[in-house]
């Protein structure tokens, strides 16, 4: 069968999803959300090509950085367990598909989707879900309607949670506005 939907599951990682243990920036909505993702990605596992981002810094520099400054809680540090990719979606990580970004948004879909030799030409949406919605999926789709621009580009709001739901309503116009499908 051949694949034409890639499926980007944004920073899926114990800081920001695992709630109940203890996560830096983890909220409830968002752990929620993991077993709706769990089911979704086993019924889309083998139609779509899956690809998970890790945002990613360092112990070193963190507070140093301009994210540092602004959001002054360490999150996501390489190697801890904040950084990891929640244990439900372990199963669907290969060694190849996460991608380690150490900002909102990753910019070398296409080069990494050439790599991976996927022919855009026959992929027919790019679907995108995760957290936070209105920090890195915003980022996420923005750019990927950049490099992608006659590519249908989805949001699945249902399998996804920002910071508040205000945040995520406000997000949601900004995405309808840039020609991405919301589905809620």
């Amino acid at each position: 069968m051949d694949k034409r939907i890639i499926i980007i599951t944004v920073d899926s990682q114990n800081g920001f999803v695992s709630f109940s243990k203890g996560g830096s920036l983890a909220n409830k909505r968002a752990e929620e959300k993991i077993p709706s993702i769990v089911k979704y990605l086993e019924e889309m596992k083998d139609k779509a090509y899956l690809y998970f981002t890790a945002d990613t810094h360092y112990k070193e520099n963190y507070s140093e950085t301009l994210e540092g400054k602004k959001l002054p809680v360490p999150h996501c540090l390489k190697n801890t367990w904040d950084w990891k990719i929640v244990d439900e979606l372990q199963k669907f990580i290969t060694y190849n598909n996460i991608i380690q970004k150490e900002t909102f948004g990753y910019l070398k879909w296409k080069e990494k989707f050439e790599q991976d030799n996927i022919d855009m030409s026959k992929i027919e949406k790019i679907v995108v879900l995760g957290f936070c919605t209105d920090i890195c999926d915003v980022s996420q789709c923005i750019i990927l309607r950049a490099i992608f621009p006659n590519t249908i580009i989805e949001f699945r709001n249902d399998l996804s949670a920002g910071t508040s739901v205000e945040n995520e309503e406000a997000t949601l116009k900004v995405l309808n506005s840039c020609q991405i499908d919301v589905i809620r």
